[in-house]
């Protein structure tokens, strides 16, 4: 049997589950909590036991974003107002403490599972996983964007941006190349169009781990033409299946163990240059 890879797999926006107890005051439909989260992303990143260690959630993006800070309440925040479309998520935002309920129901567990998964000594890697729309839905002008987005909150060539990086950019660049050399050149952007969240912020600082957030465009399984289902049919599970096999096929090629991926190795900015005499 084939050793796992030595990967921590986080999926925190593919849930779908709205519990009991918030139901009456859950406005979106489930088609709208399905577009409003990363589609079927359960599916794609279920490598089972070919990987070290996977963390998932079946709760909902607009219950809880788990990418967010717990203390984020802007619209767009831990606890979302508003979804993509523009529509009322509750029919009164929670309060009090039907809002601290959710957080220490949903939101604390769920890094507490990622801590743990950190600790264990066969990982090496950490990724937090998402999907991302074609387009930016709130800028009429967007560009297409690229098939991939890695990120490690650093500049577009994965180097010191003003923050702490989440992992070297050597890691970065070296699983772009990887990508490219399946999916084609051109198709990997880094920190664009988006950075990293607030999980590779968070578990970059556990155990020593390097993290970097990956982001498939949806145009490689998703029909555009028309909305999608709860589950994949067979047409999309042909699809996604086709992907997996090419994602797991790149992610096998890591050199897990290049002490370049170190984040110990790598200072958080350039080094300061010398007074002159």
């Amino acid at each position: 049997m084939q050793k796992p890879l030595p990967l921590l797999l986080s999926v925190p926006h593919g849930g779908m589950h709205v519990p009991k107890a918030l139901i009456e005051s859950f406005l979106p439909s489930p088609q709208e909590t399905l577009l409003d989260g990363d589609l079927w992303t359960r599916y794609i990143y279920d490598f089972g036991h070919k990987v070290a260690r996977t963390i998932t959630t079946d709760i909902p993006r607009l219950i809880v974003d788990l990418n967010r800070s717990k203390t984020d309440f802007r619209p767009d925040g831990v606890i979302k107002q508003i979804t993509l479309f523009q529509n009322p998520v509750w029919k009164s935002f929670p309060q009090g403490k039907t809002l601290a309920d959710i957080l220490r129901t949903y939101y604390d567990p769920y890094y507490k599972k990622l801590h743990k998964a950190a600790h264990d000594p066969s990982v090496k890697i950490g990724i937090d996983c998402h999907s991302m729309l074609p387009k930016d839905p709130f800028d009429k002008n967007a560009v297409e964007r690229p098939l991939f987005c890695l990120s490690n909150r650093g500049n577009d060539a994965g180097e010191f941006a003003g923050e702490a990086l989440t992992c070297p950019a050597k890691l970065l660049t070296d699983v772009k190349t990887l990508l490219e050399e399946t999916f084609g050149k051109g198709s990997v952007q880094l920190n664009t169009p988006f950075q990293g969240g607030q999980i590779i912020q968070t578990m970059a600082k556990v155990n020593n781990l390097p993290w970097f957030q990956l982001e498939i465009n949806r145009n490689l399984y998703e029909n555009q033409k028309k909305p999608p289902s709860l589950q994949p049919g067979d047409s999309e599970r042909r699809k996604l299946n086709t992907l997996k096999d090419k994602l797991f096929a790149c992610f096998s090629k890591i050199a897990f163990d290049n002490p370049l991926y170190s984040p110990t190795l790598h200072p958080e900015q350039p080094p300061k240059k010398p007074i002159a005499h």
